[in-house]
């Protein structure tokens, strides 16, 4: 459903008579005793499509009003990765039983040595077409001939099975990428007590070990996503909750108080944690549509002068309150016409100037762009706070915030990040603690993209 399908409709008009009026049933039970609900549900969307998700309910309340706040986070892309992790692991479990029948009922790949570490008996060359296996010949000491040794390798397998009279095994990576997993079993004399030497079985492990990799490397994804959503939900409750308060508790003053001075400065307040929320809003849709990849990207001729002009004036107005701050559009060239996405190239420099506003005192906030070898180069120059070297790195990374007491979800840059990538350029910053920073972003040039 879409924003506007959703909006002023109650549980029984979107999920229907049954599941409406038991999520109604749930919602006052929270409301009446308080306490939070948190569980796994199944719905099935318009199009036919099941999904997955987890539902957070909790109370949000002051001194005077209350309000559940709902979430649903869709985890189906977290399911189907647990489901590839499962077939994963059951062709690793297949192809180690197969592996296992094809030895069990051929001599391929096995070598017969004695005590005195002479190839008795061996059929690896025909197993294996690696160099390495055709070194291994009948009546020669494998750790001369094959290792070019005068003693036994450091940690030789056959050797570990010689002492414990047990089977060994040991892993070895070969020239090429190859994996080879090589286990010594012991033979006993007749007496079972003095070994006769060792059977070693080779398998090529290649395949296995690739498998295992992905698997393990598609688990640390899953779990790094499932922190992620974690830290998500997290910010995202305190984050929310901030401006909201702020919004409510100014309301009620102002409709309390008949003092002009502090009617303004209470409207002032609602209006910047108004813009706030809104911004929070933005970044949660936006992440959200970038995950699922549908962030919309509408391309056409953008008079980029026109643009810059008009988040001048707009920037102007903001800082009014702020005269020790001079905000100014100041390069560019005569005439600049390209083909782009306009809202998203304006959302990437807003977001530079908005976190510009944020650690400027006083100074200047410098914006514009200038032409470079096949593109256009936008910046943000201010003489803010700027960014220690080591946290630079860092900073285009989600839920990163270099100030903790600052308002914002951290989500921002790696939005702009995102946006710029797909527009075809890159982004980064040039800072210096204590005197400032530039933000900066580059934009292909088209063909019919007009430049004076």
């Amino acid at each position: 459903y879409t924003r506007e399908e959703v909006l002023g409709k109650n549980d029984i008009e979107i999920y229907g008579e049954e599941r409406g009026r038991q999520y109604r049933e749930i919602d006052f039970e929270i409301i009446k005793n308080g306490g939070s609900y948190r569980e796994q549900e199944e719905y099935v969307t318009p199009d036919g499509v099941k999904h997955v998700s987890i539902v957070n309910k909790n109370m949000v309340a002051n001194d005077v009003h209350h309000w559940l706040l709902a979430t649903r986070w869709d985890i189906s892309d977290l399911i189907g990765v647990q489901e590839q992790l499962q077939k994963a692991n059951q062709n690793l479990r297949q192809i180690q039983e197969i592996n296992q029948l094809i030895l069990d009922h051929s001599n391929s790949g096995l070598v017969y040595v004695n005590t005195d570490y002479i190839v008795e008996w061996e059929n690896l060359a025909k197993y294996s077409t690696h160099p390495l296996a055709g070194k291994y010949k009948q009546g020669v000491c494998c750790y001369r001939n094959v290792m070019g040794r005068e003693e036994p390798c450091p940690g030789c397998v056959m050797q570990r099975a010689l002492i414990s009279g047990k089977v060994e095994t040991k892993e070895l990576e070969l020239e090429g990428d190859v994996f080879v997993e090589v286990v010594a079993t012991p033979v006993s004399a007749e007496d079972g007590r003095q070994p006769r030497g060792v059977v070693l079985k080779y398998e090529d492990v290649s395949e296995r070990t690739r498998v295992a990799n992905e698997w393990k490397r598609a688990k640390e994804a899953a779990e790094m996503s499932d922190r992620l959503k974690s830290i998500f939900l997290s910010n995202m409750s305190h984050e929310i909750r901030t401006p909201l308060n702020a919004i409510v508790g100014f309301s009620e003053l102002l409709v309390n108080t008949d003092d002009p001075k502090d009617k303004e400065e209470y409207m002032a307040i609602i209006n910047r944690n108004n813009e706030l929320l809104l911004q929070l809003i933005s970044d949660i849709l936006d992440l959200s549509k970038i995950e699922a990849g549908t962030l919309e990207f509408i391309y056409d001729m953008v008079d980029i002068n026109e643009m810059l002009r008009g988040l001048e004036m707009s920037y102007r107005q903001k800082i009014a309150e702020h005269p020790g701050i001079d905000i100014s559009f100041t390069s560019h060239m005569d005439e600049c016409v390209v083909y782009t996405e306009k809202n998203r190239v304006m959302q990437v420099i807003s977001n530079f100037l908005n976190n510009a506003l944020k650690f400027t005192r006083e100074g200047h906030i410098h914006f514009g762009y200038e032409e470079q070898e096949n593109g256009l180069r936008f910046f943000v120059s201010d003489t803010g706070k700027g960014i220690p070297v080591e946290k630079q790195g860092e900073i285009f990374k989600r839920f990163v915030k270099l100030d903790s007491f600052t308002n914002g979800t951290g989500l921002g840059l790696a939005i702009c990040q995102t946006i710029v990538r797909k527009l075809g350029g890159e982004i980064g910053v040039l800072s210096e603690e204590g005197k400032g920073s530039t933000f900066w972003f580059t934009l292909p040039l088209k063909p019919g993209d007009r430049l004076l």
